[in-house]
């Protein structure tokens, strides 16, 4: 059952209602936030991924190169750690699965 329909089967709320509205928006927020965090956990993982696994190949040709790719995979582990993207994308994922069960 989509979105739309579960709301107007569950709320009983005429269609356009301040409730159906609040709700609608808010899913829509918790779905939009869920998807972002979702792309910024991959993103940082496939970021260190690819560094950590370039490293070992230009350590002793390229220096420089080598040293970049440690500190970007330093840098984005701390940005993992502190912005901690897995545990919101899990939030506000399990928001909108509430939303809809309980709508």
């Amino acid at each position: 059952m989509q979105y739309a329909e579960l709301l107007k089967v569950t709320l009983k709320e005429p269609p356009g209602s301040a409730v159906e509205l609040l709700v609608r928006k808010k899913y829509d927020t918790y779905a939009l936030l869920a998807q972002r965090n979702a792309v910024f956990y991959y993103t940082l993982r496939v970021i260190a991924g690819v560094c950590a696994t370039l490293l070992p190949f230009v350590v002793s040709s390229w220096p420089y190169v080598a040293s970049g790719l440690s500190i970007a995979v330093a840098l984005v582990t701390v940005i993992d750690l502190i912005a901690n993207p897995k545990f919101h994308w899990q939030l506000y994922s399990e928001a909108t699965n509430l939303i809809l069960n309980q709508a």
